[in-house]
């Protein structure tokens, strides 16, 4: 009896004596793979850490990742962007608005210096925009075309009896800055700052007649808020809430070369886009 509990006790100490080499051995193999293992910035919860690191060691007394791996966890992790272009395509919903419509006419007895009957009008807008830029530490720059909608205005020359129909439509053409506010694993918020140039190109009836035609480009300015959202490695999905000052519109009608009204007006768009960027 005393002979088995003798070995008994020489095999418990053997045993904690390998357990706790073992404990000693795994500490330095069953270190942090990250840094051996991974490209780049980690995103939690991939191979190579957290309770994956710790039980592929605990199984296999080892914390380097098989091939099949490396490539699954390839796949998953967004691509570094520094200094890449990027394309971005984008639907947009939001109101197009004219604000503050006057009279300027300076030459015409009937018209001028009488005010219209109304002096602001506004439209649903659902167009698309195309953007290519290039990323740049924590922010990027982008080149940026935004198809417009058209905008009726009907109105009146008050006390004079000369009503007109009028539209304006075209496009913006505007270099933009997102600046990076927040940055993590997945997501991007930024702030978008942009300049350009608008071309309004408008049409202007009075009473019927034949109607007169007139292109002005006004100084486009715009504020926005976005995120992006990565979805598969260099792909990411966008999501941009703006408002865009798209210049001074101007009409023009005439009959010979004597005005009989002028009128101008700003216009504006606010909305929301959604779209997909591709890192490339």
């Amino acid at each position: 009896m005393n002979k088995a509990w003798q070995k008994t006790y020489q095999y418990g100490i053997l045993l904690l004596t390998n357990m706790l080499v073992s404990s000693s051995w795994a500490a330095g193999i069953c270190k942090d793979s990250i840094p051996d293992n991974y490209p780049g910035k980690v995103p939690a919860d991939y191979y190579g850490n957290s309770h994956l690191d710790s039980f592929g060691c605990a199984i296999t007394g080892s914390t380097d990742l098989t091939e099949e791996q490396r490539k699954e966890r390839a796949a998953l992790i967004p691509e570094s962007h520094q200094q890449r272009f990027y394309l971005r395509t984008a639907l947009n919903a939001g109101s197009e608005n004219l604000l503050k419509v006057k009279n300027t006419t300076k030459n015409d007895v009937t018209t001028t210096a009488i005010d219209l009957t109304s002096s602001s009008a506004s439209t649903g807008s659902n167009q698309f925009e195309i953007a290519l830029g290039y990323y740049w530490r924590n922010s990027s720059f982008q080149i940026e075309w935004i198809n417009l909608s058209s905008i009726d205005f009907d109105s009146e020359v008050g006390g004079t009896g000369v009503s007109f129909t009028s539209n304006v439509r075209g496009h913006a053409l505007v270099a933009g800055l997102n600046l990076e506010v927040h940055e993590y694993d997945q997501f991007k918020n930024y702030i978008n700052i942009s300049f350009g140039l608008t071309k309004n190109n408008t049409i202007l009836q009075l009473n019927n007649q034949p109607e007169f035609t007139k292109d002005s480009y006004g100084l486009t300015a715009g504020l926005g808020l976005g995120t992006r959202i990565n979805i598969y490695s260099r792909l990411y999905a966008d999501a941009l809430l703006r408002g865009i000052y798209l210049g001074k519109v101007e009409y023009f009608n005439a009959v010979g070369a004597t005005p009989n009204l002028e009128m101008e007006a700003h216009r504006i768009w606010y909305g929301a886009s959604i779209g997909l960027v591709w890192v490339f």
